[in-house]
């Protein structure tokens, strides 16, 4: 019996310093708030950009997730119809990329901006950084959003008051705090 409530004890403890853990990782208000206009502000540049073609941009990954680290970045894709997307497939980071260093260097962004880089790979990514946030932009790409949709739909099935997303925040901030392999 003692040696049960020995364990009750301990179990407890863990779960609190566990709580405690999450709660300094997780995302906090005002993170959240700063990294949804940090997007809002890329989103209206990109519709800007490409009002003609008549193109959306969404959020996917851990920030709308809401299991993102403090130094995560905010990941965008670029979707529009398929008829435009043939026609500016090869061509939407070279557009975008200027125009985002033309608002750089006009002096009048609400916020700063640097390193703006397209890094042709397999997934095309135009990268920049805007108020300090790395934000990756992709092209119609789909399985972002669908993976969003499906982490979510597990978090739902699983509850426990998110205890899904908490784990991935764990796991995550080992992976990249104390991992060494």
């Amino acid at each position: 019996m003692e040696q049960q409530q020995q364990q009750l004890c301990f179990n407890e403890q863990a779960e609190n310093a566990i709580s405690r853990l999450i709660d300094t990782l997780r995302p906090s208000r005002e993170s959240i708030l700063r990294r949804y206009g940090v997007q809002e502000y890329v989103r209206a540049i990109i519709a800007s950009t490409f009002a003609e073609e008549q193109v959306s941009a969404y959020m996917f990954g851990s920030v709308p997730l809401r299991t993102y680290l403090p130094d995560g970045d905010i990941d965008l894709s670029v979707f529009c119809s398929q008829e435009t997307a043939q026609s500016i497939r090869d061509s939407w980071a070279v557009k975008l990329q200027s125009v985002i260093e033309r608002e750089q260097s006009s002096g009048n962004a609400p916020y700063k901006i640097g390193d703006v880089t397209v890094i042709n790979a397999e997934v095309k990514l135009l990268k920049c950084l805007v108020d300090n946030i790395v934000v990756d932009i992709s092209f119609n790409q789909l399985g972002g959003l669908v993976t969003l949709n499906f982490l979510e739909e597990i978090n739902g099935l699983i509850g426990n008051s998110n205890i899904f997303k908490r784990s991935i925040i764990l796991i995550k901030a080992w992976c990249y705090y104390e991992s060494r392999l």
